[in-house]
């Protein structure tokens, strides 16, 4: 009986889990991450990470910047959020997240969500102007729209 039950829970699917961060490589300035093209400052490094919820994480780092990042895929809650700004078609909500984390958020045509945030982001003007690195849609180039291998 208690082989039968150990077989039992060794046939359940496992929970996902997430990859390990892995660089990408930056070309003509800038990355593709998912639905966006990001502009990073000289010497600025990224990297993506496959999340076990089936969403993907872009981390960007610069020597002016810091450390920010870009979430795309499933949505979370974002309460309380108030009004942004605009990138493209997308309008970024703004919400305080964990510890003051000041965080946008925008739902994308197909559902998915987009959540950028990090030390760069202050809750202030200067976010949009920050942000306005992040192209979607007409403002990415046509590689981006690429299958990438795996």
């Amino acid at each position: 009986m208690i082989a039968a039950l150990i077989a039992l829970l060794l046939m359940q699917e496992s929970p996902p889990r997430a990859d390990r961060p892995m660089p990408l490589d930056a070309v003509r300035g800038g990355v593709c991450a998912g639905p966006a093209w990001v502009v990073l400052e000289p010497g600025g490094r990224a990297m993506i990470q496959h999340l076990g919820n089936g969403g993907t994480l872009f981390s960007f780092v610069g020597r002016r910047t810091g450390w920010w990042y870009l979430y795309w895929g499933p949505p979370t809650p974002a309460p309380n959020a108030e009004p942004g700004f605009r990138l493209g078609d997308l309008e970024f909500r703004h919400v305080v997240l964990e510890e003051s984390v000041q965080t946008y958020v925008a739902l994308m045509p197909d559902g998915s969500q987009i959540r950028i945030a990090g030390a760069p982001y202050t809750g202030g003007r200067s976010d949009a102007a920050f942000a306005a690195r992040i192209h979607f849609g007409a403002g990415r180039p046509a590689a981006c729209d690429q299958p990438r291998p795996n």
